[in-house]
């Protein structure tokens, strides 16, 4: 069509005897590699943290795992928008639309993740509670012995310990 021969003139130099090309400009690919990059690194953190604070990816309070999801939920639709924004407005933005529309994602980004690691910062970890083993409180609905239960006051070494017995000695047996 006369639009594409105007929009593409040097892709239909090159190809002259062809009718169709699929052209896609390169030009903000750099962008959306830094802004998913950027997305997956606060992805990663907050899974971590999740891991090493909670004992896992999928636990901990409603409140904690909420913040978590609206935090990704935020991720991907920042960087849905940010891709977008710059494959349209690619050259013909100012710099201060530039600061507008980076900062203000980049705030309400920061915000997301903060609240999130707040509330994963709040939470216990995983400890094995060897405290309780009196049957009078078992029968109370108490957690029994070895139940995993939260708690911020161990390591995580001494969480995924697992106590084991002494391994037997092996002595080689000399030739007679």
């Amino acid at each position: 069509s006369p639009e594409w021969l105007a929009k593409y003139p040097d892709v239909a130099a090159m190809y002259p005897q062809t009718k169709a090309v699929f052209v896609v400009p390169s030009a903000s690919l750099g962008f959306s590699v830094i802004v998913f990059c950027c997305t997956c690194v606060g992805a990663m953190l907050i899974l971590v943290l999740r891991r090493r604070r909670i004992g896992g990816e999928l636990g901990g309070s409603a409140r904690s795992k909420y913040a978590c999801a609206v935090t990704f939920l935020l991720y991907w639709l920042g960087y849905i928008g940010l891709v977008s924004w710059r494959a349209l407005r690619l050259g013909k933005t100012t710099w201060e639309e530039d600061a507008v529309v980076l900062g203000g994602v980049f705030v309400v980004e920061l915000v997301a993740t903060a609240v999130a690691v707040a509330l994963i910062l709040n939470e216990g970890g995983p400890t094995r509670d060897m405290d309780v083993k009196d049957a009078s409180m078992e029968d109370a609905g108490a957690p029994k012995a070895g139940v995993l239960r939260a708690s911020s006051t161990t390591s995580l070494a001494s969480r995924l310990s697992v106590p084991s017995e002494p391994r037997p000695k092996i002595v080689a047996a000399s030739p007679s």
